[in-house]
């Protein structure tokens, strides 16, 4: 008997949302880290951070979501998504009007704890 999938999970929902971006199944993949973003799961935000920074090469998205993850302050995604923002910070990369002051004054005091190595894996 094949498993079934459950809709419901966000968390599966996000995993083969990304699976589905990398093997080349863009629409779909999309439609389900969107769906995930939208109910507020910090990991498909950081997906669709990565997706549309790396894919789409659009800074302006890829800013968007990942602040909305690293804000939700949950742990391992919303670090994630903070380092891709430092990232992008440091090269100059996002734009002097974008907001995110408040995400690095929490993460600062937060990344005292992670190293740099962790985040880099995961994306």
């Amino acid at each position: 008997m094949a498993v079934q999938f459950d809709n419901n999970n966000l968390y599966a929902k996000a995993k083969l949302g990304r699976i589905l971006i990398d093997n080349k199944k863009e629409s779909r993949g999309l439609k389900m880290l969107e769906d995930t973003a939208e109910k507020g799961l910090d990991m498909g935000q950081t997906y669709l951070g990565e997706f549309y920074e790396k894919k789409k090469q659009n800074l302006k998205e890829a800013v968007e979501f990942y602040s909305m993850a690293a804000r939700q302050k949950r742990g391992y995604y919303s670090h994630a998504a903070y380092h891709q923002l430092n990232k992008l910070k440091g090269k100059g990369l996002i734009n002097k009007d974008v907001v995110i002051k408040d995400i690095f004054e929490y993460h600062r005091n937060e990344c005292k704890y992670e190293t740099e190595e962790k985040f880099e894996k995961i994306l």
